[in-house]
């Protein structure tokens, strides 16, 4: 699990951080940006002009998928799964990673039927 979550990530940081310093995430991430806020999340997550931090990355995904990002919220899914940056929980990765799926997030879906969340 922990392998996908770092794979799925290196494939954004492609697409996004990279285009926005921290600086300006967290600006725009305070101002309620749920796009900054993910990015923000994937800069914590993977140490990108900051320290590796996983409870700010939790801290800053969550606020991201609050307001609807399915990636936010598929990650969020993920680190309640696995336990990164906040306590394990089963039922909230469950739920996180049902909405996520029901948002239209692909990888939510695989994960949904290859961990059987549904039992959770």
């Amino acid at each position: 699990m922990r392998f996908y979550l770092t794979f799925t990530l290196s494939l954004l940081f492609i697409f996004q951080v990279f285009s926005q310093s921290i600086t300006e995430a967290k600006q725009k991430a305070e101002q309620g940006d749920a796009t900054a806020q993910f990015n923000l999340g994937l800069m914590y997550y993977a140490g990108i002009e900051t320290l590796k931090d996983d409870k700010q990355a939790f801290y800053w995904y969550k606020k991201s998928a609050e307001q609807g990002y399915a990636n936010a919220q598929f990650f969020v899914g993920l680190m309640y799964y696995t336990g990164t940056g906040t306590l394990k929980d089963y039922k909230q990765a469950a739920s996180w990673i049902k909405i996520a799926y029901e948002n239209g997030n692909e990888a939510a879906e695989a994960i949904w039927n290859k961990y059987e969340l549904w039992k959770y």
